[in-house]
């Protein structure tokens, strides 16, 4: 890379190419390579750096899906709330810390090749003084801290890197390995007001939509029932009529069996007469 900022660009002998031919679209953009290439020999890591960031923060997965986290108290309660892992859960934590990482055994695990096994954690601090109003339901003191475990591809929190825990506030916008997500603190909880009656009554279904409802209903059972009528009469006079032509089957055999037995016992008995009355013949 160092060696293409050293190229000039020159007319060879003989060659009509002169400075003046060259187009001013085109200068710009030598110009503009030769500044990057010059950038480069002298900040390569930091070149490197910016350019691993922008296209980790164009990834498909990032432009999918919008991620969060919510962090919520609720009086002496506190937990958070994010869809990390998969589906929006919320999750509690008896020390208040929630570790985020590729291990299972994270608090927050996120199945991402750019993301550390240890790499990073949200943690509550309450502090001396803390005031909680149970009148409105705000904690006023609490603060959430965001820290990261050496982590191979780092923490931002709104595109700074950070080395220390660093306080969390409301819409930071918080990187890490190549995964964005939005922060959220929500310290108070309020009870809303009635709705009024005439609003509420346009949810109710009119009369006259149940009554169709119900008809419709009332409709569909009948024809099933008569559906299934219908069937049980079918398979009936189906069985009836397999019994039917299996007594005809058995009263036609019988016939036979007893033809063939009536005719043989009328040949015996005509054999037997003709030899009782034929003559005997005395020698």
């Amino acid at each position: 890379m160092s060696n293409i900022s050293k190229l000039k660009f020159f007319s060879g002998k003989g060659s009509s190419t002169t400075p003046e031919c060259i187009p001013e679209e085109l200068k710009e953009r030598l110009s503009l390579y030769q500044l990057f290439a010059k950038l480069y020999e002298n900040h390569g890591s930091l070149l490197e750096q910016i350019l691993k960031s922008e296209n980790l923060s164009l990834t498909p997965m990032n432009l999918a899906q919008s991620y969060y986290i919510q962090a919520v108290i609720d009086g002496e309660a506190v937990y958070v709330t994010t869809n990390l892992c998969g589906k929006s859960q919320s999750l509690r934590q008896s020390q208040n810390t929630w570790t985020i990482g590729r291990d299972r055994n994270s608090g927050i695990n996120i199945n991402n090749k750019y993301v550390s096994r240890h790499h990073a954690a949200i943690r509550y601090v309450k502090q001396e003084g803390d005031f909680y109003e149970s009148s409105t339901g705000i904690n006023t003191n609490g603060v959430f801290y965001l820290l990261d475990f050496n982590s191979t591809n780092g923490t931002y929190i709104n595109g700074e890197q950070i080395y220390l825990p660093t306080k969390l506030e409301e819409g930071d916008i918080i990187r890490i390995g190549n995964i964005t997500f939005s922060f959220f603190i929500n310290h108070s909880c309020s009870v809303l007001p009635t709705v009024a009656i005439e609003l509420l009554m346009q949810l109710v279904p009119k009369t006259d939509d149940i009554t169709v409802h119900n008809n419709k209903a009332k409709k569909l059972y009948q024809y099933y029932k008569n559906k299934t009528k219908t069937r049980k009469l079918e398979n009936r006079e189906l069985i009836q009529e397999e019994i039917k032509d299996e007594k005809v089957a058995r009263m036609k055999t019988f016939e036979e069996q007893l033809s063939q037995e009536w005719k043989s016992d009328v040949l015996d008995r005509f054999y037997s007469k003709q030899v009782t009355k034929s003559p005997v013949i005395n020698s």
